[in-house]
């Protein structure tokens, strides 16, 4: 009798078992279907978080090239300004000696173009300068 007790304790120890290792497996599942959903849901925003990466970079790269395309076109304009401006200064100069060797032999008429010339051949080399 003591050992058909002994029994029948083992056996009500063992159902309890049972139960702590099902109730136990259940909170193991509920709590890997919870990380595995959690993994899902970071996946999917990495992927959402790279897609918007890779966009932002095409259009900053966009962006980027198009100021780059039109600095060049403003430099190339200026140096091609800056070349007609100095033919021009150089031509006005010429005209200018010139006009005042002329000067020099006695026309005061030749003079005063001669300076009116050196004074805008100094506002285009200004103007130039400006730039």
């Amino acid at each position: 009798s003591a050992l058909m007790a002994q029994k029948q304790q083992l056996l009500a120890d063992l159902e309890e078992c049972k139960r702590r290792l099902g109730a136990g497996a259940e909170q193991w599942q509920a709590e890997l279907s919870s990380c595995r959903a959690e993994s899902q849901e970071a996946k999917r925003r990495m992927i959402q978080l790279q897609g918007e990466h890779e966009a932002e970079q095409a259009r900053l790269a966009s962006r980027l090239s198009q100021e780059n395309r039109d600095l060049m076109k403003r430099l190339y304009d200026l140096e091609h300004e800056h070349v007609s401006c100095q033919r021009q200064l150089g031509e006005a100069m010429q005209r200018s000696e010139w006009l005042s060797e002329s000067a020099r032999q006695g026309s005061e008429e030749s003079a005063d173009r001669a300076k009116a010339l050196e004074r805008a051949a100094r506002k285009c080399v200004s103007n130039g300068a400006a730039r």
